[in-house]
């Protein structure tokens, strides 16, 4: 996925003319979305097996879901791969090299990143790393936190900052939040 990220770049100052650059960008678009539905796919899968191995004792063996019992539950829970973090990730970076990004900020028609990347859910509570402008959803990256009494690192891929961060390195992003639920009242 970080290849194709990196593509974007060479196509947007390539010398093809537009029609051109749209198609490859289309192109790279494309592969994006069926690379996010392998990673959706594939992390449903494992909270599969991590639901069924919380579940199994020997005494009610018989009794747990299976599999594929629980694999069903999971797929009825539809994510857009366009709210993928690395699809809008890809997005951003070729709205940042075609000009329609101010300073690496989104201006208002851009759509900000609403999914957890540790959960990879949509988030319900985001919170922002004031020590690397990542933003997580508060319940998954707590959880996070509580393996290490030092703190951890930026679960983010890729995190040029990478650096040790606790609970207080948190902030509310009330931006997102906010576009989350009018997100979900519009969906509604």
């Amino acid at each position: 996925m970080e290849n194709n990220i990196s593509l974007v770049e060479p196509v947007c100052k390539s010398s093809f003319d537009e029609a051109e650059r749209n198609e490859k960008l289309d192109n790279l678009r494309e592969s994006m979305k069926t690379f996010c539905q392998i990673d959706i796919n594939f992390n449903k899968y494992v909270k599969c097996e991590n639901e069924l191995e919380k579940r199994r004792t020997p005494e009610d063996f018989e009794t747990n879901k299976s599999f594929n019992e629980l694999l069903e539950e999971y797929s009825k829970k539809k994510v857009n791969v366009e709210h993928h973090e690395m699809y809008l990730k890809l997005e951003e970076k070729i709205r940042l090299l075609r000009g329609e990004l101010e300073d690496g900020v989104e201006v208002s028609r851009a759509t900000p990143n609403i999914i957890c990347p540790v959960s990879k859910q949509i988030m319900s509570n985001p919170m922002t790393n004031k020590l690397c402008g990542h933003i997580y959803d508060y319940s998954s990256v707590i959880e996070l936190l509580k393996l290490s009494k030092k703190g951890i690192r930026c679960p983010v891929p890729g995190c040029v900052k990478a650096l040790r961060f606790s609970a207080k390195d948190l902030e509310p992003n009330n931006a997102v939040k906010k576009y989350i639920s009018q997100m979900e009242k519009e969906k509604n």
